[in-house]
């Protein structure tokens, strides 16, 4: 009887691993908030936020990154997506619900 060998194993090769962030000088903040903010608001609307809360949000995280703490950080992108995302939460719980028809009536 004939012990079949097991395939090996499935690697990808360099065309089929997803492509890695390019590097953005740390001098270059214009590089980086054009690349990331676009990524950052559709990740908080994945999170729950509207459109406009998750653009304000991302925009907010932006502005506190500079001038210098963007230079500094090892991490910035994901310093951003927990900044941005701690503010959209925020954003979302302080939504204004119109009231009920019952709140409504007079009487």
């Amino acid at each position: 009887m004939t012990i079949e060998q097991s395939p090996p194993p499935v690697r990808a090769t360099a065309a089929e691993a997803p492509p890695k962030p390019a590097l953005i000088r740390r001098d270059d903040f214009n590089a980086f908030y054009t690349r990331e903010m676009s990524a950052v608001t559709v990740f908080l609307m994945h999170q729950g936020a509207t459109a406009y809360e998750a653009a304000d949000a991302a925009h907010e995280a932006m502005t506190k990154l500079l001038p210098d703490l963007w230079q500094t950080l090892d991490h910035p992108r994901t310093w951003l997506r927990v900044t941005a995302r701690s503010r959209a939460e925020q954003r979302v719980r302080a939504r204004v619900t119109p009231p009920s028809e019952r709140e409504c009536r007079l009487g």
